[in-house]
């Protein structure tokens, strides 16, 4: 939250350290709660952020169509094999997501280059973390870079997931937030 960031800016400032600079995050079309509490807090510190998640699990690629449910995984996913991220995966979140792939497409684009886009274009972002787990992955992403998105995206996503809000929890199911659960596996994806 951005009270406490403030605080680590000001625990900073008052011992003479030196002051955090970024803040890294999950920011994605799925998940947009930061513009509600921390966006304000970047812009007026001058911070940056570091987002991860910009593709949602890959739930933003279209790889797992219509087929994404706890009881009916893609087999060899991450989502498959982390309880963490079954949980950022319910049936608004999979709609969302298909609705999103078929905007991109509309307008000529491949979901994963327009979903990393999107969040490198919002002013708070000061670069996006890809995570490709392939050499093709990598270069398969190479141009959301520079690619502008067209208004008429934009204004699309945003009426499907309105700015502030969220279809999907990324911002607070991370083990390391919550603690251990049981049944909940904290091992790396």
């Amino acid at each position: 939250a951005s009270w406490q960031m403030a605080e680590a800016a000001w625990q900073a400032r008052s011992r003479h350290w030196v002051e955090p600079i970024s803040d890294q995050s999950p920011y994605n079309i799925l998940d947009r709660r930061i513009e509600n509490d921390r966006a304000g807090f970047l812009r007026k510190e001058g911070w940056g952020l570091v987002a991860w998640s910009p593709l949602a699990g890959g739930q933003l690629t279209g790889r797992y169509g219509k087929s994404v449910s706890v009881e009916n995984l893609p087999t060899g996913s991450r989502i498959e094999r982390n309880k963490m991220w079954q949980q950022r995966t319910n049936g608004d979140a999979a709609e969302t997501a298909l609705r999103f792939v078929g905007l991109a497409h509309e307008h000529g684009l491949s979901p994963a280059v327009a979903a990393v886009a999107w969040v490198r274009e919002r002013d708070i972002v000061t670069a996006p973390i890809i995570g490709p787990r392939t050499i093709e992955q990598f270069r398969d992403l190479l141009p959301a870079a520079t690619l502008a998105l067209p208004d008429t995206l934009n204004q699309a996503i945003d009426e499907l997931v309105a700015p502030g809000t969220a279809v999907a929890d990324f911002l607070n199911n991370a083990g390391w937030q919550i603690g251990h659960l049981p049944g909940l596996s904290n091992e790396p994806a």
